[in-house]
């Protein structure tokens, strides 16, 4: 194995596991197979809250119906709270 394929590897089992909602049929997943995609950085708005403004990409295909979908980060459930 490459040491690219191996630093790969080791960054993946230390992501945050994320909740997305399938978009096609709605029911709810967690993954820690994706990508982070258009990093603009953190956006500070009028009241000081802090958000990242980028897109999250699936690597892998949606468990509920198989296609590969982005999300904008803003629009993903919280992982804290959630319940997949």
């Amino acid at each position: 194995m490459s040491n690219i394929s191996r630093h790969y590897l080791q960054e993946k089992r230390k992501r945050m596991v994320l909740v997305f909602i399938c978009p096609k049929t709605g029911h709810q997943f967690s993954s820690k197979d994706y990508s982070i995609t258009e990093n603009r950085g953190v956006v500070v708005d009028a009241q000081g809250n802090r958000t990242l403004d980028a897109k999250v990409v699936l690597d892998a295909p949606c468990p509920h119906c198989g296609e590969q979908h982005a999300y904008h980060v803003a629009d993903l459930a919280c992982p804290f709270s959630a319940k997949p």
